[in-house]
């Protein structure tokens, strides 16, 4: 239904969607946001909040939808027969309510057709709510006096600065290997119109980025047509985060 669904919706929505996350938007308001803020250019930002969204769903319009985008009618009726009659309890006081009928929205938020046919972004965080069973519990007494470099290597782990730097730019080698008109793939290189303030520009997360790729030795580029090769770009975060580890 995902493929059905997804030439339908437009390239802005992320939520539900393969290649895609709130990440990725996440990282383009901030690049749009420091650019506007460095050349003084005008931005504004509207923020929408669906009250309830998924829970005030029609679900006859749902149906439409799923028609109108060309789900075979075949796999429209399968979701429709999984939903009608359901009933549902509350428990409240330690008490359960009786069953009642539910006539709207969708009880999995996540599911395939809420998800595929709105594309609203509504939860940001996939919360589990069973149970740990296990729990590791790791005590370094203070005599002991291990350093960090030493507490890096038994928990075999990468000191913080190169982890960060490693999910960036593995971050900006998914985002180049989007196409052209991919609204992340362009916030990387967008500038507004405007002018610079006097004086030190304010270090940005575009800036910081232009300095590694100056420290690579390779130009926008070249980087764009190596993101291709997963392979090579792994090789070439990892070159940055060795780099980066020996100057620390």
């Amino acid at each position: 239904m995902k493929d059905v669904v997804d030439p339908h919706l437009r390239d802005q929505q992320a939520g539900f969607r393969k290649g895609r996350s709130c990440t990725d938007q996440i990282a383009s308001l901030r690049i749009i946001l420091e650019q506007s803020l460095e050349w003084n250019s005008s931005l504004y930002i509207s923020f929408v909040d669906y009250e309830k969204a998924f829970d005030s769903v029609d679900r006859k319009s749902l149906w439409r939808l799923l028609r109108l985008y060309g789900v075979p009618e075949k796999t429209t009726n399968s979701i429709r027969n999984s939903y009608e009659g359901m009933t549902c309890r509350v428990i409240h006081g330690n008490q359960v309510t009786d069953a009642f009928q539910v006539k709207t929205g969708t009880v999995q938020q996540n599911s395939q057709a809420s998800s595929a046919v709105w594309g609203r972004n509504l939860e940001d965080y996939p919360f589990n709510n069973e149970p740990a069973t296990d729990v590791h519990q790791w005590v370094i007494k203070w005599p002991e006096k291990i350093s960090n470099q030493e507490l890096w290597q038994q928990t075999r782990q990468m000191p913080v600065e190169q982890e960060i730097l490693r999910r960036r730019w593995g971050w900006v080698g998914h985002t180049l290997r989007k196409p052209g008109f991919s609204t992340t793939r362009r916030a990387l290189t967008w500038n507004p119109q405007g002018k610079r303030k006097r004086g030190r520009p304010r270090n940005t997360w575009r800036r910081d980025l232009e300095a590694n790729t100056k420290r690579l030795g390779h130009t926008w580029k070249q980087l764009e047509s190596l993101a291709g090769d997963r392979d090579a770009w792994r090789t070439l975060v990892g070159g940055l985060c060795l780099t980066r580890g020996s100057q620390a």
